[in-house]
């Protein structure tokens, strides 16, 4: 960011400030998708995720799916 920003780039102004908005764009998606992102990677998820079964965790995510689920119904376990 230090290269494109405005402050600091004199000769050509007008890039400068598109190459800096889309670089501050391009870090809120990679902010929003690591914020929203569905199966967190903390300490205390992990050690949930130790305790279930492969099997478990494979019909949490794909139970219903008629391509990965292996079946049309979701089961409960």
């Amino acid at each position: 960011m230090a290269r494109w920003h405005p402050d600091a780039c004199r000769d050509h102004p007008e890039l400068c400030k598109e190459m800096a908005q889309r670089i501050n764009r391009a870090y809120e998606v990679v902010l929003s998708y690591c914020e929203n992102y569905e199966y967190p990677f903390g300490e205390e998820e992990h050690k949930r995720e130790k305790k279930r079964t492969y099997e478990r965790w494979w019909r949490e995510r794909f139970g219903d799916d008629p391509l990965w689920g292996g079946t049309n119904k979701r089961r409960e376990g």
